[in-house]
């Protein structure tokens, strides 16, 4: 499965500069169409990472804020195929 950072937020003066930075750091490109979702979220889990808030709703919107094993917020949403189904 490959995965892809939809989003990445950081208090910055050129956050398209910092997010081509981090693109290269996690060798991926920057693509605004893909949503990790539900899936992912079980795999970052199983890596270390902690729940925070649990923003999911039934009809497949919503995201979850994550706290990477430093207690570094971040966030997931689903995907759109994963909203659909």
């Amino acid at each position: 499965m490959v995965s892809f950072i939809r989003n990445v937020s950081f208090d910055c003066s050129d956050p398209y500069a910092l997010a081509q930075f981090w693109s290269a750091v996690v060798g991926q490109p920057v693509d605004p169409d893909f949503v990790p979702g539900d899936t992912e979220v079980d795999r970052l889990l199983v890596l270390g990472a902690k729940m925070s808030d649990d923003h999911r709703t039934s009809d497949g919107d919503g995201w979850v804020v994550l706290l990477d094993p430093a207690g570094n917020e971040f966030c997931m949403t689903r995907s759109a195929a994963e909203r659909q189904s």
